[in-house]
């Protein structure tokens, strides 16, 4: 919905929060948490994020193997798949006169 249907103007409703706005959620977090805290929560939150960019970054690199091993993957020559036919055919005769 935009602020327009209600005032006119063409701005969104909900926009990021400006200069202010974060000045009165960082003294929020301050007052809820203490300065002993923030600390704690500050190291607890980069140790997630690490964790969650070594994730993406080992999830990348197993597409980009499994990728590398499609691409690389030889296709079968004509030659070995009429042989392997012919060997399958060979097989059934000689099986035939066996039986």
């Amino acid at each position: 919905m935009l602020v327009s249907d209600l005032t006119g103007l063409s701005t969104p409703a909900f926009t990021m929060p400006g200069t202010w706005e974060w000045v009165i959620i960082a003294l929020v977090v301050l007052l809820l948490f203490g300065g002993r805290k923030l600390p704690e929560l500050a190291r607890g939150l980069a140790k997630g994020l690490r964790g969650f960019k070594e994730e993406m970054r080992g999830i990348e690199a197993e597409a980009d193997d499994v990728k590398k091993a499609i691409t690389d993957e030889p296709a079968p020559k004509d030659d070995e798949a009429a042989s392997a036919s012919t060997d399958t055919s060979e097989t059934k005769v000689s099986d035939e006169n066996n039986g």
